[in-house]
């Protein structure tokens, strides 16, 4: 039996058709693996994957625990402080995800999502 790959340019189509979540409501993300976009006013501003899209979302963007690239960015090129980034991705900011298992299709659909849509943060 050999391993088809999914199609890219359908897992951009399925990302992009999925609603906008606001990080008020997180009761939407689920504890599995997958890519998201996180969105402020005007464009796209991080694109990420992880094994773990609730803990990546909640605990580490929003909350400030663990390694969160788009914390330390936010900090450093907007002068933010901790609450500032909460206040932020709470106010401002809104993300879409799509669930995926496997590591390597994140790895292929977050360089996708990167080269499509030029996330502030990632550039």
């Amino acid at each position: 039996m050999s391993f088809t790959p999914p199609n890219l340019d359908n897992l951009v189509a399925e990302l992009q058709s999925f609603p906008k979540r606001s990080f008020r409501d997180r009761r939407w993300i689920p504890s599995t693996g997958g890519v998201y976009v996180i969105y402020d006013k005007r464009s796209a501003l991080y694109v990420g994957r992880t094994n773990n899209l609730y803990r990546r979302l909640k605990h580490e963007h929003l909350e400030g625990q663990g390694n969160s690239a788009l914390r330390r960015e936010l900090m450093s090129r907007m002068g933010f402080s901790g609450r500032q980034v909460n206040e932020y991705l709470t106010d401002q900011c809104e993300f879409q995800y799509v669930e995926l298992a496997d590591a390597n299709v994140q790895t292929d659909l977050e360089h996708q999502m990167k080269l499509k849509l030029h996330p502030y943060i990632n550039f």
